[in-house]
């Protein structure tokens, strides 16, 4: 989620959310069509997550993020690898790895 190879990302399409692997550096072809100048090369591991899915404290954390970007708050990166090995399925929180019983800084999205 920071735009790294190796990295997953996540982007919202009405009530779906398509999962992607960034397995490429980043390209800029000048003769590509606008606006796809700028690209990185992704490898799909699903694209169609229910929205439903995820914890709401992932949606607030997924639906901030106007850009490629990585989400360390309530652990997130590791809860949706954990929800990818589960075959998406909600998994409980566990481990302290949840919504936080008090107010959070979001600037550490």
């Amino acid at each position: 989620m920071s735009g790294r190879i190796n990295d997953e990302d996540v982007a919202y399409i009405r009530d779906r959310a398509p999962i992607d692997e960034i397995v490429g550096d980043y390209v800029f072809d000048p003769r590509a069509e606008n606006p796809f100048f700028h690209y990185r090369d992704i490898k799909w591991i699903r694209k169609d997550v229910p929205r439903s899915a995820f914890d709401q404290d992932l949606l607030y954390s997924l639906g901030a993020a106007t850009t490629v970007c990585q989400i360390k708050r309530n652990d997130a990166e590791k809860r949706i690898r954990a929800m990818a090995g589960a075959d998406w399925q909600l998994l409980p929180i566990t481990n302290g790895s949840g919504p936080p019983s008090g107010d959070d800084d979001e600037s550490e999205n």
